[in-house]
């Protein structure tokens, strides 16, 4: 068994007794070796000092992937996860193309742009959706380095971005350009160490493309034709893996509180699997 203590005030000291094994599972040490497993103060900045929080930030290529969201007129179409740095987004025509018009680079993971559901109805706004689908052909590709996540535009029709880390206001990913930065990992970071230190707000995770029209943070996403959201599951994986050690650190805090001689013992079992 670990005894770990921790002041539940200036005048009392409490303690947790958790076995080697308990305390890895329940605090992420594996995770997060800078968390001292002695002492626990109790104001919620002194407890967030307890991370390194350079350590929370993951950069390695192994560890990027995508969640790919695909919405026509505020109805999901696509919902696709792929893992790895690369991702084209593109529309390929149900008809068979010839060669000379498959787009160039189809050994990165694609997502393909559905053709329109019959539940989306009539009217011009489908209309529309059908002649647009055309023109992105060949796409837009995102890559994930170490400094961020940055996308290309290969296709003929036009594309607007929003997202955490750029200013407000219109922004279109040009064609023939060097690649656009639409999510710092360096920003991210600092976000993460400011949320460890602080809390307040959560740091955001994703970021948004439109197809063929403009796109603004004010804009209702639900009314445009097509609406790409790329959430980062790397990026929530951290955010959830701080939220929950200080959830466990407030429990533990919590239980020691009401105890009559400020310190209580865990007795973890396994709970048996369903057959």
């Amino acid at each position: 068994m670990l005894l770990i203590k921790y002041y539940c005030s200036q005048s009392k000291t409490c303690s947790v007794k958790l076995s080697p094994s308990q305390s890895t599972e329940v605090f992420g040490v594996e995770k997060y070796p800078s968390i001292q497993r002695n002492t626990f103060p109790n104001s919620k900045t002194d407890k967030a000092s307890l991370f390194n929080c350079s350590e929370c930030t993951l950069s390695s290529p192994e560890q990027d992937s995508f969640r790919v969201l695909v919405q026509y007129l505020g109805q999901e179409v696509v919902r696709q996860q792929v893992s790895g740095s690369d991702v084209r987004i593109l529309y390929l025509p149900t008809l068979h193309c010839p060669p000379s018009s498959i787009p160039q680079g189809t050994t990165f993971p694609r997502v393909s742009l559905p053709e329109p559901l019959p539940s989306l109805g009539q009217g011009e706004e489908l209309q529309a959706l059908h002649t647009l689908l055309p023109f992105m052909e060949k796409g837009v590709v995102l890559t994930a380095t170490k400094t961020g996540v940055y996308g290309k535009r290969f296709c003929q029709g036009r594309v607007f971005w929003t997202g955490p880390h750029s200013q407000r206001g219109l922004h279109k990913m040009e064609r023939n350009t060097e690649p656009v930065l639409l999510f710092s990992k360096d920003t991210f970071k600092q976000q993460m160490e400011l949320f460890c230190a602080q809390g307040g707000e959560r740091p955001q995770c994703s970021f948004t493309l439109c197809f063929g029209e403009e796109l603004t943070e004010s804009d209702d996403s639900s009314k445009k034709l097509i609406i790409v959201q790329i959430e980062l599951p790397w990026a929530e994986q951290q955010v959830e893996n701080f939220e929950s050690i200080m959830r466990s650190i407030n429990l533990f805090q919590t239980l020691a509180d009401q105890s009559p001689t400020t310190e209580f013992t865990l007795h973890l079992e396994p709970v048996p699997s369903e057959a």
